[in-house]
């Protein structure tokens, strides 16, 4: 059986742990809170870098749009003998050059 000095010391260690264990308890829920702000922050950064990247992506669309819009519309073998004129011969890089639009 424990004398009373035994069960003050018992006690004493068991409040000590209890104080140590909250004390850690705190400082894991800081770090947590820390992560987390700065999780949402990379959060937000990404976001705004998707929309960004998207809108930029809406442009370029529009742009591609309307550059093939504005190209004439050319069937292949016609294009094809524009940019070789002699049969067999070299083609024409000023014709390779122009922006067309090939349909089949």
């Amino acid at each position: 059986m424990m004398s009373k000095m035994e069960i003050r010391m018992q006690n004493h260690e068991l409040e000590a742990r209890v104080i140590e264990l909250e004390a850690q308890l705190r400082t894991l829920q800081q770090e947590i809170e820390a992560v987390e702000l700065a999780h949402e922050s990379e959060c937000k950064e990404l976001v705004e870098e998707r929309d960004t990247a998207q809108d930029e992506a809406e442009t370029m669309e529009k742009v591609v749009s309307s550059l093939l819009a504005s190209r004439p519309a050319e069937r292949f073998d016609d294009w094809y003998r524009r940019l070789h004129p002699t049969r067999g011969g070299e083609p024409d890089l000023q014709i390779a050059r122009e922006p067309v639009k090939i349909i089949a």
